[in-house]
Order: structure tokens, then sequence, then C-alpha cells
């Protein structure tokens, strides 16, 4: 009976021993020491939802690996800090992601075909989205002409990165151009609601510059890489363009009407710093930093999201989700938001 109360009051100790360990603490696995390396089709979203058992800490985890400096951009391989300062971090603060102004790179940005730009008199300029994601988001093309293709790496390796030397063909009516953007492979995107082709998504993957003549092959340094460029890349002529910047910090509300028709990457969901796709473009109405509400499918449509428009084309436009209160999906509508 003795030894039955004992354990009985064991097994009650440790049971409120548990309770007393942070649950952030309990998010990491065993033996992982606060770090994890990236695997691939990771984002920091996937990451915070299965490391830290929230999705909507991503913000946090970015914040505690300050050399990462693109959410979207992490690579299988790398090494991220989870300890929990990550988590603690965001313990008790409103899952939404608030927009972060970001001063302008050096670099300069893919000119869009049919992109509606702005230009404006030197000053400090505010830029609301990184450059590389900017990049990376890519456009959605009705009409695209490449000026070239990728067609090997001179080392012979699958994967080429900043600094790498591929072989390419460039066309041979414009023999004068040197800079080229590599272009991802055309996805084409499908407007869900008709299934009636929208156009081809196409993303900036690095930036190259011819080299030299090897014989018959022509070679090019890859100056830049936003990720992994393969031969199966192509090329378009390298343009000059300001990207998106937001001046005076104001905001107008988009336009009603349209849904989301594509989600960045091959995902169905996005969370927020995540680009979508939009069915309205400047012929519609909608300029570059137009804010939209995203609404539920389900009644009563409630506001779940908040984007950002960060590119525009003719029918089509590029915008960045500012706050998420839950997952976006494919489908969504929009409507007009004021801040």
């Amino acid at each position: 009976m003795i030894k039955s109360l004992l354990l009985d009051k064991l097994i009650l100790a440790l049971f409120f021993a548990l309770l007393l360990i942070p649950a952030n603490s309990r998010a990491l696995d065993a033996g992982e020491e606060g770090e994890y390396t990236v695997q691939k089709g990771d984002t920091l979203w996937t990451i915070s939802s299965g490391k830290l058992k929230d999705p909507f800490l991503w913000p946090e985890l970015w914040k505690a690996n300050p050399k990462l400096k693109n959410p979207h951009m992490i690579y299988p391989g790398q090494k991220l800090n989870l300890s929990d300062e990550a988590a603690q971090e965001g313990k008790g603060k409103k899952h939404a992601v608030t927009e972060t102004i970001i001063e302008r790179p050096k670099k300069q940005i893919v000119s869009a075909e049919k992109v509606v730009t702005k230009r404006v008199s030197a000053q400090k300029k505010q830029y609301f989205v990184p450059l590389d994601m900017l990049l990376q988001s890519g456009y959605i093309y009705q009409d695209f002409k490449q000026d070239g293709r990728v067609l090997a790496s001179r080392a012979g390796k699958l994967i080429m990165g900043k600094g790498d030397y591929a072989y390419v063909e460039t066309d041979a009516s414009i023999p004068s151009i040197k800079k080229f953007f590599v272009m991802s492979k055309p996805e084409e995107v499908l407007h869900p609601k008709t299934e009636e082709p929208v156009g081809k998504l196409m993303r900036v993957k690095g930036v190259l510059e011819l080299a030299a003549k090897e014989g018959s092959k022509t070679t090019a340094l890859i100056t830049e890489s936003y990720e992994e460029i393969t031969d199966e890349d192509i090329l378009k002529r390298h343009s000059e363009i300001e990207p998106p910047f937001d001046a005076k910090a104001e905001k107008r509300a988009g336009a009603e009407g349209g849904i989301i028709i594509k989600i960045s990457g091959k995902r169905i969901m996005a969370g927020g710093a995540q680009t979508v796709y939009l069915d309205r473009g400047s012929m519609h109405g909608i300029e570059i930093g137009d804010v939209f509400k995203v609404l539920s499918q389900q009644e009563p449509y409630m506001p779940i999201a908040q984007l950002r428009v960060i590119n525009v084309g003719e029918n089509t436009s590029v915008a960045l989700i500012l706050k998420a209160e839950q997952t976006v999906s494919v489908g969504d509508k929009l409507a007009a938001a004021q801040e």
C-alpha cells in the first residue's frame, strides 16, 4: 500500500514537472541543440510550424537568424538557429505579420514587359519589399520572347551560382547585348475558376554577363544568383528600372473584385511575407502599392489577410502578403482595403 502511494506521488511529481517546462522549449527535437539544417522544400513558415509548433512565429525565426537577408532565400544544407529565443520573441504576439519598409539595395531589378513603373526625383527612398523577393516573385507574361539560353556549366556542374561560368547561347540579332537576366522555364498559369490560360509565369534566378568565346562556345560569368541556376534556364536581356518603393508611406485601396490565381512556388497555401498572383492588372486600374483585403471562401467571407501590390502587368499583378490571420489559398477573393 505504501509503495503504491509513493509510486502515485512520484508519477504526479513528474507530471507537474513536465507542465513547468515551457511549451516552446519542447518544440525542438532532442539532440538538435537549437540548430536546424534546411531540407529541400523547406520555408520559414513550414519550419516554424514543425519545429516551433506555430507557423506564425516565422518572423521571429527570421529575426533569430540575422545572416538570412531574405526569408525566401533558404537552401538545403543551410543551418538555422532554432533556439528558444525565436519562440520567446513571438510569445504573446498577435498572429499577424507587420509590414517592413526596407532601405533601397544598390542592385537594380528586372523590367517586366508591360509593367507599370514609377520614377521619382533623387531623394531618400524607402522600399517595402526586398530586392531578392521581388526578383524571385517574377511576372506572368502573356507574350514572352527569350534572348538566349543556358547550355551547361563550364565546370560540368549540375547546379550553378554566383561566380560560376556557364556556356550560353544568345540571339544572333542582338550581338551588342552583353548582360542578361537568367529566367526560369515558363510555367503555364491557369485561372482557377475558368481553367483558361492566363499566361506564363517566369521568375528571375540571377544575372550573367558574357565573358569570352571558347571556340564555337560563348562563356558567361554569373554575377548574381537568387536561386539555383541550371541548363534548363533561359535568358532575357538585362534592363534597368526603378523598383517599387514607398516614398510617403501612402497606401491606396485596391479596386473591388479579383481573386488569387497562384501562390509563389509550388504551394497551394501561403502565409505572411509570401507572394501571390492576382487576376487584376493595370487595365483594371491596379497600381503598384495598392492594398487589398483577402476574404475567406466561406460565409460570412471574413477578412483573413492583407496584400500589397509590388508588380503590375496588363492583366495580372504580383502582391506581397503583409498580414495573415489565416493561410491564404488559390481562389480567395479580394476586396478593397484602406489603411
